[in-house]
């Protein structure tokens, strides 16, 4: 249990940005972006079974497709959308493009899934998640 001045951190990190915690299941899920000014940065994460700790090691959040930068975000906060089939994730991230002059920032709203225990961030150019049911599919584009 955690009383009014426990502390909790991770081991040998100096240099994090925007730190969230979420608890999926029975575990904890520490996430948080590089401190790399305006730049995107990988999104890293930590697990722990309670939350005063230990606490894993940090590990780069898997992306589908493969992007080193969080596609081109900065982790800002995750949204729990509990609903009555389904809980989904929505990641946000914040993008300070407009600051290092590559187009204009704009936030990214993207899935989190969860296999095998372990948090992934999917790319999909439009999708949605039904408010009532917690289901989520992709919208065709053109």
């Amino acid at each position: 249990m955690l009383g009014r001045t426990t502390a909790i951190g991770l081991r040998g990190v100096a240099h994090l940005l925007r730190s969230r915690i979420s608890s999926v299941g029975a575990c904890y899920y520490w996430f948080s972006s590089g401190l790399v000014g305006w730049n995107s940065s990988a999104t890293r994460f930590a697990t722990a079974t309670n939350l005063a700790g230990p606490w894993s090691d940090l590990q780069l959040l898997r992306t589908d497709p493969l992007s080193e930068d969080s596609f081109n975000a900065q982790h800002e906060f995750i949204i729990p959308v509990a609903r009555t089939e389904a809980t989904k994730w929505v990641y946000a991230g914040d993008r300070y493009s407009q600051w290092i002059k590559v187009g204009t920032g704009r936030n990214v709203i993207l899935p989190l899934v969860w296999e095998n225990d372990l948090p992934a961030l999917l790319w999909y150019r439009e999708w949605k998640v039904e408010v009532t049911t917690g289901r989520s599919s992709t919208i065709a584009t053109p």
